[in-house]
């Protein structure tokens, strides 16, 4: 994944380069789409449809993948700061992207901070009056995870 953003970067510096500033045209700007990885501000409803389309998208590169990545953390910190009601789907399908999201940085981690994370993850299921898909498929891949480098 590095390699390929690493290539992609190091292309586009070079047609950055070739074309030069002056190649674009006012029209171009005119033209250019709103950014797919632009989180709304100040409303969760806006917060959660955007999640919708977000969620959706599939990235056809690492660029795009890692700015996408960092869409999702800004939108569920928003609504985290925006929603005070703990017991909320928004806030708790916030908190869930949240641990998605550190599920990458556990796997290779110690064994305190795998525990930590299970006790998080338990916390978060703990306190729903029902577990949401969602929250039950991260446990699903935290067990399998811990599972597999028990395993090797």
């Amino acid at each position: 994944m590095f390699r390929r953003f690493l290539y992609a970067l190091v292309v586009g510096s070079f047609l950055v380069a070739a074309v030069g500033p002056n190649a674009l045209r006012a029209e171009d700007e005119v033209a250019k789409p709103a950014d797919r990885f632009a989180v709304p501000e100040g409303d969760v409803a806006a917060i959660l449809e955007f999640l919708k389309g977000l969620e959706s998208y599939r990235p056809t590169t690492a660029d795009e993948a890692q700015k996408r990545q960092m869409a999702f953390q800004t939108a569920a910190d928003r609504i985290i700061k925006l929603q005070k009601d703990k017991s909320s789907d928004a806030y708790r399908r916030a908190v869930s992207i949240k641990l998605q999201l550190r599920l990458s940085e556990v796997q290779n981690g110690t064994a305190e901070s795998q525990r930590s994370f299970y006790q998080d993850i338990m916390a978060h299921l703990k306190s729903a009056k029902s577990a949401s898909q969602q929250d039950l498929g991260l446990a699903f891949t935290f067990g399998q995870m811990t599972f597999s480098n028990e395993v090797n």
